[in-house]
């Protein structure tokens, strides 16, 4: 997962924006293009900005939404042509089945007991 986070940021970073870290495996893009914007409302961490505005910025509203758009591409380009939609998806997927395996008999007592609620709104509704 690492490996395709890092391949990632480099990818992003190769099209002019900057090397976004993964933070417990979550970016902050939105902070990023918050810079875009004159007055975007967001405010970010405490610390301020993670990433300098890039050059020219902030720009008109169509200006920023067009270089929003256009970021937009390059993340999501970046994330097929690396590999890390694939990997995240796999590895989502197989963390949720170690899980539901560590918890099954949690998860069928649960479905046991909303059985039987359902059944018993059943009854009621039907006296």
């Amino acid at each position: 997962m690492h490996d395709a986070q890092d391949d990632w940021s480099v990818c992003v970073a190769d099209r002019g924006h900057p090397y976004f870290e993964f933070s417990e495996h979550r970016l902050n893009l939105r902070g990023f293009v918050a810079t875009f914007y004159e007055e975007s409302g967001y405010q970010g961490s405490p610390e301020g900005p993670q990433h300098e505005p890039p050059p020219g910025a902030p720009w008109s509203p169509e200006e920023a939404r067009a270089n929003e758009i256009a970021f937009a591409v390059d993340v999501a380009e970046c994330a097929d042509e690396t590999g890390l939609r694939k990997t995240m998806e796999t590895e989502w997927r197989m963390t949720m089945e170690a899980v539901a395996l560590e918890n099954k008999d949690e998860i069928f007592a649960w479905h046991d007991s909303l059985e039987e609620a359902l059944e018993a709104a059943g009854e009621l509704i039907a006296e």
